[in-house]
């Protein structure tokens, strides 16, 4: 899509680069993820799953594997409670995968997953209040200690969660 632009009798179009292209793109997707927090905010009540440490926060970061992390880490000793942020449905229960035993909570358009649990308190199906004991803190799958990585999803699609509570 370029612009045109009339100089006497010419035209000239003018085409933007491909830099200028992943701008507006890198743009418009850290704009859809606040809007995406601020209707979260508007509309569903939130806790913090847990109080610890941060560790990791929510993008990129560097030396790390993988590079782009989708969540945030709260290190804090095994066996610590994780709450449920909202209240919701159990959607999965997983042992799978570098996310270990790891959890799936679904309320409308709104998803929380929290992984790398010790054990997990809770069954598919099941309905969550939020505040409601749902898992423990460990350090199953891919991890280096024991931490509570958690996401948060709109539509499938990651918002920080710094973005939608004040860690």
């Amino acid at each position: 899509m370029g612009v045109t632009e009339s100089q006497g009798d010419k035209e000239e179009v003018i085409t933007p680069t491909q830099e200028e292209n992943e701008a507006v793109e890198e743009s418009s997707s850290v704009s859809q993820m606040q809007l995406d927090a601020d209707y979260i905010k508007a509309n569903y009540s939130f806790v913090k799953p847990l109080e610890g440490q941060i560790t990791s926060r929510f993008g990129l970061r560097e030396n790390v594997e993988p590079k782009y992390h989708t969540g945030i880490d709260i290190a804090e000793d095994k066996g610590f409670d994780i709450v449920a942020a909202m209240e919701g449905t159990v959607e999965f229960v997983s042992g799978e995968g570098n996310y270990g035993n790891h959890l799936k909570i679904t309320n409308g358009e709104v998803s929380t997953l929290y992984a790398h649990c010790n054990t997990i308190c809770v069954k598919q199906g099941e309905h969550i209040a939020q505040g409601q004991k749902i898992a423990e803190v460990g350090e199953t799958g891919n991890a280096t200690g024991p931490h509570l990585h958690f996401e948060i999803l709109r539509n499938g699609e990651l918002v920080n969660p710094d973005l939608v509570l004040q860690f």
